[in-house]
Parts: structure tokens; C-alpha cells; sequence
């Protein structure tokens, strides 16, 4: 188990900067999912932690050693790469045993090590076979165990789960769920995927260009967005958003969405709002929109766009002020849907953004 300490890290190439002054961490134990889209930084971070590329400045720490200078196999890492990076020629358990044998482990305590991992990942049965012989998910537990064995300080997951099918996935995410919870170990996870960060992090560091735009519990993302970049990023469907007006006297802050207003009297505010008017924008998530046939309080008159049924619920496309709302609802709300129906609002779904910076007011 290790403490990760990342301070101002920066990495460039040429004259693209691809990490800008990160400084992020980890407590012993955590499984922290870095999370974004491709090119945000996310693999080019994780790679530098595990010395697999370097740092122009800034430094790396594990329980308080600088590692920044260390070569990858002096700094005490397991890591599991997406493209598994098994040995086609071994067996399962020489690909496990490898880095074993090359640092001069005992044959004893490397085949206790081997049975160790095998029993926990389930992988007994097929240690004898090379990995053409198995399928997706074994060969990626394979990988796991291979990291496992090296009894490593901190485990480094890259994009494990992409090359599988999407049931092998959701089986991976659990079997990597439970062996955090069972080694209490220090995991660091690198998904683009937002159904891997939420399910299986304590804490979510969403990155973009190169900067980690919010660090916080998979709750704290999806209810708190920092920016309108993390609120479009997580949730799907995505967060609707509309371009309001905000007005604010007397602490009684109002939007405006074209010519109806909505009261957001409960709305926390990272910063108390000043007195007047300015432009915003309005975000709200789809299952935050309540829908009704007929006149409720506070109600704001909409449209009904159009109709997308997923079987356990419905999702309703909606004009409000002449911008795209989303909504979802019951099936059957759904069916007894009037053609210009009222809506209101979830207080907790509100988020307010800035429309020039895209920072959560």
C-alpha cells in the first residue's frame, strides 16, 4: 500500500504541452480512476508515474521517496495494460513468473506467489495454457496476475476493460472491484469510460487538455460539476443546457429562459451572486426534469419534441424557449404525453455555469 504524492508535473512534446502543473493525491488504499477523453493527458500521466516516460518538471513521490528519477523497475509498480502484453510463446504461468525470474525470486516463494494470485483471480485451471488458448478476459486476468505476483506498492491500470465486449467488461469491473477491496491496496485506473470511473472509484480525477478540470467521489462529480466540461463529460444522457439570464436582488436570484422564469432561491452558490443581471448557463440532468400533463406551481410551458424509448424508461426531447431540453420519464408518463406539457425542476439537478470560462457558479 502506498501514498502517491504528484506535484506540478508538466510534460511536453515539441511544443505541445500535453500535462499542465498536475498536481494531485493519492491516499494509501484509494482506487482513483483518472478519467477523460482520448488525448486529455490521462495514459501520458500514468506513464510518467510509472517511469515509463519523463517528467520535465515537477516531482513524483511514493510515501514520501522521490521516484521521479527512478527507472520503472526500481519503484515497487504492478501495472496491467490494455493490449494485456502477454508473451504469445508462454504459458500462463511463465508470463506470471517472468519478472520473478529475472529478479532471482526463490523457485518456492515464486510458485507460492503464482498459486496466490491464480486462487484469487480463479485462474488455476489455466496456467498450463499459452495466450492464444484463452479467451479476452482470461488473458486479462492473466495480466492482473502478473502484476499481482510482484506484491507491487502501487497498481497501475490502463484502459484494461477496452478490448473486451461489453459483458466481459461488466464482469472485469466487479473482479477488479472486489480484488481492491480484498488487497486494500493503492490502485490507480486510466478509463475514458464514465460507467468504470463511477462503479469502481472512490475518487475520480476528470482530466481535459491536460489539466485535471475536478477531483472529487464519483457523487460529487455527477451532483457538483466543476466545470460544464465535467457535467457534459459524466452522465448519460448528458446534461441538458440552456442559455439563461440570471437576476438577483435582494438574494432572491431568478432565471430567465426566454420569456418564463424560474425561481433558484435553493441554489448554493460557490460564490454569492452580485446584485443585477448577467448571462448564464442553465444545466440540468434529464432525470432532475419532472414532466407534467397539466398545470403544476412553478411550472415553465414547454413543447414536446420527440420520443425515445429504452424500455425501463422514456427519454422525451423537449423545446423550452426555443433551446433542446431532455427529460426521462416512465414509459408510461410517457404515453399520455400532451403536446405542449409543464415542467419543473429538481433543485439538486439545477447547475449554473459561466458562459465564458465554463466554471460552475
Amino acid at each position: 500500500m502506498t501514498v502517491v504524492k504528484i506535484e506540478n508535473v508538466t510534460r511536453a512534446y515539441g511544443k505541445l504541452t500535453v500535462l499542465k502543473d498536475i498536481i494531485l493525491d493519492i491516499d494509501d488504499g484509494e482506487f482513483v480512476v483518472l478519467l477523460g477523453p482520448s488525448g486529455c493527458g490521462k495514459s501520458t500521466l500514468l506513464a510518467a508515474i510509472a517511469g515509463l516516460d519523463q517528467v520535465q518538471s515537477g516531482r513524483i513521490l511514493f510515501d514520501g521517496q522521490d521516484v521521479t528519477a527512478l527507472e520503472p523497475g526500481d519503484r515497487g509498480i504492478g501495472m496491467v495494460f490494455q493490449s494485456y502484453a502477454l508473451y504469445p510463446t508462454m504459458t500462463a504461468r511463465a508470463n506470471m513468473s517472468f519478472a520473478l525470474r529475472v529478479t532471482g525470486v526463490p523457485r518456492q516463494e515464486m510458485d507460492e506467489r503464482i498459486e496466490w494470485a491464480a486462487d484469487l483471480l480463479q485462474i488455476g485451471h489455466l496456467l498450463d495454457r499459452k495466450p492464444g488458448q484463452l479467451s479476452g478476459g482470461q488473458r486479462q486476468r492473466v495480466a492482473i496476475g502478473r502484476a499481482l505476483v510482484r506484491q507491487a506498492r502501487l497498481f497501475l491500470f490502463d484502459e484494461p476493460l477496452s478490448n473486451l465486449d461489453a459483458k466481459l467488461r461488466n464482469e472485469m469491473r466487479n473482479e477488479i472491484k472486489a480484488l481492491h477491496q480484498r488487497l486494500s491496496a493503492t490502485f490507480l485506473f486510466v478509463t475514458h469510460d464514465q460507467i468504470e470511473a463511477m462503479t469502481l472509484a472512490t475518487r475520480i480525477a476528470v482530466m481535459n487538455e491536460g489539466v485535471i478540470q475536478q477531483l472529487g467521489t464519483p457523487d460529487e462529480i455527477y451532483r457538483n460539476p466543476a466545470t460544464r466540461f465535467v457535467a457534459e463529460f459524466v452522465g448519460s444522457p448528458a446534461m441538458s443546457f440552456l442559455d439563461a439570464e440570471l437576476s438577483n436582488a435582494n438574494g432572491n436570484a431568478v432565471l430567465r429562459l426566454g420569456e418564463q422564469t424560474l425561481s433558484i432561491a435553493d441554489y448554493a452558490f460557490a460564490t454569492p451572486p452580485a446584485t443585477g443581471t448577467r448571462k448564464v448557463v442553465f444545466g440540468i440532468r434529464p432525470e432532475r426534469v419532472a414532466v407534467h400533463s397539466g398545470p403544476a406551481d412553478g411550472a415553465l410551458r414547454a413543447r414536446n419534441v420527440g420520443l425515445e424509448p429504452h424500455g425501463a424508461d422514456t427519454l422525451v426531447w423537449l423545446d423550452l424557449a426555443g433551446q433542446r431540453l431532455t427529460a426521462r420519464i416512465s414509459p408510461e408518463a410517457a404515453r399520455d404525453l400532451p403536446p405542449e406539457p409543464q415542467l419543473t425542476f429538481d433543485p439538486v439537478g439545477i447547475s449554473l455555469f459561466d458562459p465564458q470560462n465554463g466554471v460552475r457558479l
